[in-house]
């Protein structure tokens, strides 16, 4: 089922530029019930024996259709099934797939133009129900294989005897509110079905990516292009072309009436995409090919929408960095832009980077010291600032694959070197909790308590534990800069930690909601994660799909300790990350948290309450002393 999920999944992929702006969320829905199905396939195994319900206990309607003790699981799998086999029937019937009039160009999956003038008009479900019935119905699954799946990691992890009939009790209660929604999602239909109708259009069709497309020349920026969007063959072998300009034809400029010089934009083999750190979310194309000059260029991607920018990354930067990243490897090229890590052998890819331009002749030395020993060194001639992601990291989103440190390098000028040994490159790791400090009365940034790499020209690697790192800079402003850019950094690991786990915590609860609210945030579409660290620390996050809106929370104790009567408290330190127009993120910290988490429907509230309780069933055994 997985299998015929996902690829239901890519075939609204595909047929994306000719389809209802709709499909984009089913399309979404449907990965994410993938997922979980594969989670199903990898960890439950035989356990479904250990989850099964007496009928008697199930809702009226299902003790006539079922008196052999089925098993419950397979009976939500089995409803599953039906609704994807349904699905698949469709994409077959409408998604043909066209042959290119170029054989050497991929066979291209698009929407037949019946389905996209009368989408409004199929059965997308089994009772006839319309795109929202359908899409609720998926959520429905996700969520309800989800929390089961909680529920059968629980009983693997504890086992304990003891906790078997309250682990059964919960699976009633989730077959309970998934036979129910079920059965109201199969009556609920927003519009009668139609036989015999007149064809209509579409509201919308999904629009292109729109943004701003800049030529950099050291500290220079030259606008190339308001409003440009991606080309529809960027990346097909062969590509003469990435951007296309859409501005007004009426528009005056120094082009004219179009921007023809942004559509010399070319990718190089030696092209590679990033983003940078800062305040305002920007990509550069650093080596791309400008065809009317002939010459490798900078390219600054600026103003995605805010909705937009999760999209542009996943559909553009992030497979053009893979593949850059892979070729290198394979080439057996290794720089900043991408390189294996020497820990696990994984790919690295440039995923952030800081414009420190010139820094590094405003540096007169660098000071490490630990405890009361110090060592300086001087003759700085290279400073950089970034962040790496890992390739190779199957179901997770692109961006959750980033590292969760920064690698400041600092490299030294050989006519400073006494010894054979002596360190020529030192990595300092810069981590989301990272101490900063400016002296700016005498021009120096320090780093407090942090990891220290230090290499020589044989590559020996020496290593530092908590050191504090000061870097003397020839001015105040030149210090001051470089403050900015390390907090900066800083920053963009701190965004990164709120909005996804982190390498010390495991998902103990995976949900979605149509709504959340609360008194610090709406978030429409959201994902909400429960998360344990390696020092049984519980946090919520609470994410939209677009991820233009953060909520993470560090759960106070007394979250598992409410009744079921009584809503759980969430009164614990909470952050909140919003993403504006143009990319600009503003963050908000809120100390004593929130009174209240409500949901759109009390469906989903429900499923929320039990997912607590799954959660609670998994929280470990602990002894107490009695003395």
């Amino acid at each position: 089922m997985a299998k015929i999920a996902r690829s239901i999944a890519h075939a609204f992929t595909k047929g994306r530029k000719s389809a209802p702006a709709e499909f984009r969320e089913l399309e979404n829905q449907l990965y994410s019930l993938s997922a979980v199905l594969v989670a199903f396939k990898d960890i439950c195994g035989p356990d479904f024996a250990a989850v099964t319900i007496d009928p008697a206990h199930l809702p009226a309607r299902f003790q006539n259709e079922d008196q052999n003790g089925a098993h419950t699981v397979s009976r939500m799998l089995d409803s599953c099934r039906e609704t994807l086999k349904h699905l698949e029937k469709i994409v077959h019937e409408y998604g043909p797939v066209s042959a290119p009039t170029d054989p050497s160009m991929p066979r291209l999956r698009r929407w037949n133009t019946d389905l996209v003038r009368n989408y409004k008009k199929i059965a997308w479900t089994t009772e006839a129900g319309d795109l929202a019935t359908l899409r609720s119905q998926l959520m429905v699954h996700t969520n309800s294989l989800d929390l089961v799946l909680g529920i059968i990691m629980s009983s693997r992890t504890l086992r304990i005897e003891d906790s078997l009939k309250e682990h059964s009790n919960m699976v009633k209660d989730i077959h309970t509110w998934w036979a129910q929604n079920i059965r109201d999602a199969a009556n609920v239909r927003t519009e009668p079905a139609l036989e015999k109708y007149q064809s209509v259009e579409p509201q919308s069709a999904t629009s292109p990516l729109f943004f701003e497309v800049h030529y950099s020349s050291n500290d220079n920026s030259q606008l190339l292009c308001a409003q440009a969007c991606l080309h529809d063959d960027w990346k097909d072998v062969g590509s003469v072309q990435i951007f296309v300009c859409k501005c007004n034809q009426t528009e005056t400029s120094v082009f004219g009436s179009r921007h023809p010089r942004v559509e010399k934009i070319a990718l190089s083999p030696l092209c590679f995409p990033f983003r940078q750190a800062g305040d305002t979310t920007s990509w550069t194309l650093f080596k791309a090919l400008d065809k009317s000059t002939n010459q490798m260029v900078s390219i600054t991607i600026k103003n995605v929408a805010a909705s937009d920018i999760v999209e542009f990354e996943t559909s553009f930067i992030q497979p053009l960095a893979e593949a850059r990243a892979g070729d290198m490897v394979l080439n057996g090229l290794s720089n900043q832009l991408a390189h294996l890590s020497i820990s696990n052998g994984r790919i690295r890819a440039l995923n952030l980077h800081s414009n420190l331009k010139s820094l590094h002749s405003l540096i007169t030395s660098v000071t490490f010291q630990v405890g009361h020993r110090s060592l300086s060194k001087l003759h700085v001639n290279g400073l950089t600032l970034v962040n790496y992601r890992e390739l190779g990291h199957q179901n997770a989103h692109p961006v959750d694959s980033a590292l969760d440190h920064a690698e400041l390098s600092i490299y030294y000028d050989n006519q400073g070197m006494t010894k054979t040994g002596d360190i020529t490159k030192t990595i300092v790791h810069l981590n989301q909790a990272s101490i900063l400090k400016a002296d700016e009365s005498n021009a120096c940034v320090v780093i407090e308590g942090v990891e220290c790499l230090g290499f020589n020209q044989e590559l020996q690697l020496y290593r530092l534990e908590k050191a504090d790192v000061a870097l003397h800079v020839t001015s105040q402003e030149g210090s001051k800069t470089l403050h900015q850019e390390l907090k900066d950094m800083r920053r963009e690991l701190l965004i990164t930690s709120l909005r996804y786990p982190r390498p010390d915590e495991t998902v103990v609860l995976h949900l979605q909601a149509t709504e959340v609210q609360c008194e610090v945030a709406i978030i429409s579409d959201a994902e909400l994660l429960i998360t344990r660290s390696q020092q049984n620390k519980y946090r919520l996050i609470v994410t939209s799909r677009n991820r233009c809106t953060v909520l993470s929370q560090i759960l106070p104790d007394t979250f598992f300790t409410a009744p079921p009567t009584r809503s759980p408290s969430f009164s614990s330190p909470t952050w909140v990350v919003q993403v504006q127009d143009g990319g600009k993120r503003e963050m908000a910290y809120y100390p004593n948290g929130f009174r209240f988490l409500s949901f759109q429907s009390s469906n989903a509230e429900k499923m929320f309450e039990l997912g607590r309780s799954v959660v609670i069933g998994a929280t470990p055994v602990q002894t107490l002393s009695l003395e």
